[in-house]
């Protein structure tokens, strides 16, 4: 039986990982500087702002990141970014999803905004 290759990727990333998965058969690493990688490409969904946490979306089909800009951004294995909501006033620090029910909820200062994926 052999072994599956192994690739390593040199990443110029200073900022600690925030979630790795793998989407569609890529690597998709999400860093607190703001950047997500996929392979050797690089993005930042949220312009300069860092991204503070990250989570599968319930599809399956992409990550969604919480952005120092309060916004909620969905980032797919190309690398494509949409909104897809903004957070009311406050800081938020964490956001889970949850596939079964397509839910997603971020905790916003002393609250936890609940809505779809959808939303």
């Amino acid at each position: 039986m052999s072994k599956p290759a192994l690739k390593r990727i040199q990443l110029n990333q200073t900022a600690p990982a925030l979630l790795a998965l793998w989407l569609q058969d890529t690597p998709l690493l999400v860093w607190g500087s703001g950047v997500v990688t996929a392979g050797q490409r690089e993005a930042r969904p949220h312009g300069e702002a860092a991204i503070l946490d990250a989570a599968p979306c319930p599809t399956g089909q992409a990550v969604l990141t919480l952005g120092a800009d309060c916004v909620v951004r969905r980032v797919t294995a190309s690398l494509a970014s949409t909104p897809v909501f903004a957070i009311g006033a406050g800081f938020a620090d964490r956001i889970v999803s949850d596939a079964a029910s397509g839910l997603v909820a971020v905790a916003t200062s002393r609250t936890v905004e609940v809505r779809t994926a959808a939303t």
